[in-house]
């Protein structure tokens, strides 16, 4: 480093002035990048919130279709089911339905979520 330095004081006043020149100008053009660069990631940023956004709000309504669309199903059943062997009976059958259907999907879940396995070392990958 005190080589680079001495160098630098061996060069004349012309010398010295070109290169304290470029480096002003590669300085000045590194900033100009990085505030480019940091107005793209804040607008990547921004358009990608709206776009989850959106997702988030259809998804919730197409949950909420679905809710409404099992409802309906459940109390259908309950309905036909009422005149063929009692309210109370096709309560208890339409109940015990749903939470078998409930657990089915948590079980399918759980299995579904242990599959996934984050590798840290290369013995683990070989596994």
């Amino acid at each position: 480093m005190t080589e680079d330095v001495s160098e630098f004081d061996e060069m004349d006043a012309e010398e010295q002035g070109v290169v304290k020149s470029q480096l002003t100008t590669l300085v000045t053009d590194f900033r100009s990048l990085a505030a480019a660069e940091l107005e793209y990631i804040k607008v990547r940023a921004a358009y990608s919130g709206r776009i989850a956004k959106w997702t988030g709000i259809y998804i919730i309504l197409a949950l909420v279709a679905v809710s409404g669309a099992l409802i309906i199903i459940a109390l259908g059943s309950l309905q036909l089911l009422a005149e063929q062997i009692g309210l109370l009976a096709a309560t208890i059958a339409i109940s015990a339905g749903l939470i078998l259907f409930a657990v089915l999907c948590a079980r399918l879940a759980r299995r579904s979520a242990l599959k996934l396995v984050f590798k840290h070392s290369e013995s683990e990958i070989d596994d």
